[in-house]
């Protein structure tokens, strides 16, 4: 059997036809608007998790002091 050559421009071809698949289904707008709902809830729950425990530890770091609790005036 005489050896085959494959082209190599047609394994070119269709790898690029691949991305080009990949990336539009990554590119459509459902895609991204639900990707920036959730970054966007993500980050909130993250920034008030990270604040909640931050101001916990402070309270506890004031208690331990002994100073008196601090007045907020509203």
């Amino acid at each position: 059997m005489p050896s085959q050559k494959k082209d190599p421009s047609t394994d070119i071809a269709k790898q690029l036809k691949i991305g080009n698949e990949l990336l539009e289904k990554q590119n459509k707008l459902s895609r991204r608007f639900l990707f920036g709902l959730f970054f966007g809830i993500g980050t909130a729950l993250g920034a008030t998790s990270v604040g909640g425990i931050t101001i916990y530890f402070i309270s506890k770091i004031l208690e331990a002091a002994g100073l008196p609790d601090i007045p907020l005036k509203m």
